[in-house]
Order: C-alpha cells, then sequence, then structure tokens
C-alpha cells in the first residue's frame, strides 16, 4: 500500500488461566526453562504466605474456567521503515478458580505498544 503495509491479528485460547503466576512470582524471563504442555515450571522460594497458597511450581498451560481468552494486535510499518504496534491481551481468567494442586487462575491482561526504525535501503 502507499502509505505502508498494515496487519492485525486476532486470536481466541483456554487453557492459560495460571500462566499469570510466571509473570507475577518470576517475571517474564523464562530462557532457562522450556514449557510444554503439562509442563510444570519451578517458582522462585515463595514466602512462609505464599507457601500455604500456592504450589512451588506452576503449570501454565491448563484450563481452570470455562472462560476464552483473547488477544488483538495491529502493526504498521510505514514506507520509511518505521514501525508502529500495539497489542492487548486478556485471558479473562476467573480469580476464584482453584484446582486441587493449588493452581490458581489469573486474570492477566495488559496492553503493550511499541516503535522501532529499520532504515529503508
Amino acid at each position: 500500500m502507499a502509505g505502508g503495509d498494515l496487519t492485525a491479528t486476532a486470536a481466541g485460547f483456554q487453557d492459560n488461566e495460571s500462566a499469570g503466576a510466571l509473570a507475577a512470582l518470576r517475571g517474564w524471563a523464562l530462557d532457562d526453562e522450556q514449557a510444554t504442555a503439562g509442563a510444570r515450571l519451578p517458582l522462585p522460594p515463595l514466602s512462609p504466605f505464599l507457601r500455604e497458597m500456592q504450589a512451588i511450581h506452576t503449570q501454565p498451560v491448563i484450563q481452570l474456567d470455562t472462560r476464552t481468552g483473547g488477544y488483538g494486535a495491529v502493526t504498521w510499518l510505514t514506507p520509511g521503515g518505521t514501525k508502529l504496534s500495539a497489542i492487548y491481551y486478556d485471558n479473562l481468567g476467573n480469580r476464584t478458580a482453584l484446582n486441587q494442586t493449588v493452581q490458581w487462575s489469573w486474570e492477566t491482561r495488559y496492553g503493550e505498544i511499541g516503535a522501532a526504525f529499520e532504515p529503508v535501503d
């Protein structure tokens, strides 16, 4: 297109309610772990209070409620090489859902905007 390239992505998903435990208790860096369906990922040492409320590991791919989450993203690449992007993610987690292995449903949502410049030859 003369004004650049615009792309949009949207999706719905399930089996992601407990993934918020990773972001809240461990942070986003998972470069030392391989996450697969059914994986049990270690959490950092928990406080005495949290040890009573949360398992010492998390299963980030698990369904704890019947809700379907979703995300949407938009990216615009200008003819001059500037890339602008925005994303919104919401797993619609039910914060009261809990299973027998002490995996909690986290209400995880975030928005993000970004910009980058890649010079065009």
